[in-house]
């Protein structure tokens, strides 16, 4: 079974009352950190045969991608033209209230898993796009990108961008630590999550200078981001609770 090596993490709807959750657990259109780009269409088939609206619905909400960790019920998926709508009611037990409380803190991407049935690759970029997949199970994940290099997920992003993607993570991370009602498991997974993302700041930080362009005369020279030292500074002050 495959698994979306770039998560998405937009959160639609919460009705904490009804503990009804809707996101979309994948987007059509973006090339993702496997070179796959999920194609509209792809979830159609696998969604007639297996959605919640179907004879045998079998399509899981799970958590981190563990078959033993159901959190919630799928009462609709559906294709729109952002990518895969997806409707859960989330368990009255530990783990749904987990994942409840996790939602409510804005901590969770999410991914798909998924076998491929119909694909076109396309030999000069080496992207191959996916037109029709069997969908297993949609997965609320702490970490959504790779957990081995945790920029590949954000490589596309500007340094500055990157610096913020990364500062948001741990902001939601460290206030999801905080909430003293959740099982020991939930929070393994989030300090694994905060070691990842101390492991990126350290790729920031080795990354090699910028390259200074020649000089060009110019009344007021303008410096789109910082370079070399400057940009260590900049990184430093930003991330001064690394050395807390």
């Amino acid at each position: 079974m495959q698994k979306q090596s770039l998560p998405y993490f937009r959160i639609k709807d919460i009705d904490t009352t009804g503990r009804t959750v809707q996101f979309y657990g994948s987007a059509f259109g973006v090339v993702d950190s496997d070179e796959d780009i999920m194609v509209k269409g792809a979830f159609t088939k696998t969604i007639q045969e297996n959605g919640p609206a179907s004879g045998r619905p079998r399509i899981q909400h799970l958590s981190q991608h563990n078959r033993q960790i159901i959190i919630g019920k799928f009462t609709e998926l559906v294709e729109d033209e952002f990518g895969l709508l997806c409707t859960s009611v989330l368990a009255d037990n530990a783990d749904g209230n987990d994942a409840l409380a996790l939602y409510e803190l804005n901590v969770y991407e999410h991914s798909v898993g998924f076998n491929t049935i119909k694909q076109e690759y396309d030999n000069t970029t080496g992207i191959r796009r996916l037109t029709e997949v069997k969908l297993w199970e949609v997965s609320a994940v702490t970490w959504g990108a790779n957990e081995m290099t945790p920029l590949v997920g954000i490589k596309s992003l500007k340094l500055p961008e990157q610096i913020d993607y990364l500062n948001g993570r741990m902001d939601k991370l460290v206030k999801a630590l905080r909430t003293g009602n959740m099982q020991d498991s939930t929070y393994e997974n989030i300090e694994v999550e905060l070691a990842s993302l101390q492991t990126a700041y350290k790729e920031l930080f080795s990354l090699p200078p910028t390259q200074e362009p020649a000089p060009v005369v110019t009344p007021s020279p303008v410096v789109d981001e910082p370079a070399g030292a400057e940009l260590v500074e900049t990184l430093k002050k930003s991330l001064t609770f690394l050395n807390n």
